[in-house]
C-alpha cells in the first residue's frame, strides 16, 4: 500500500516525444525549480495545483511511446489536507 490514492490514465493517441516526458517528469519529481526546455506551461500548471492542494508527497509520473499513447500515474497520499 502506498499510503494513497492512485489514479491511472491512459490514451491511445499519438504519444509525446521524449523530450516532454523527460522534462514534465524532471518537473514532476522536484528534481528541477524551473520549467525545463519541451515543457508546456499548463503541465506545469497541473503540477503546481496538484503540490499546492495536496503538498510535495504528490507524484505524477507520465510514460508515452510515440503512435501507441501516453500513461499517467497520480498519487496523491492519504496524508494530504486540503486547503479547501
Amino acid at each position: 500500500d502506498s499510503g494513497g490514492t492512485t489514479i491511472y490514465i491512459t490514451d491511445d493517441g499519438v504519444g509525446m516525444k521524449q523530450e516532454q516526458v523527460t522534462a514534465i517528469n524532471e518537473y514532476a519529481s522536484g528534481s528541477v525549480s524551473s520549467t525545463p526546455t519541451g515543457m508546456h506551461v499548463g503541465m506545469k500548471n497541473v503540477i503546481d495545483r496538484l503540490r499546492l492542494i495536496y503538498g510535495t508527497d504528490t507524484t505524477l509520473q507520465i510514460s508515452s511511446t510515440r503512435e501507441l499513447g501516453t500513461f499517467v500515474c497520480l498519487t496523491i497520499p492519504h496524508s494530504a489536507e486540503t486547503k479547501q
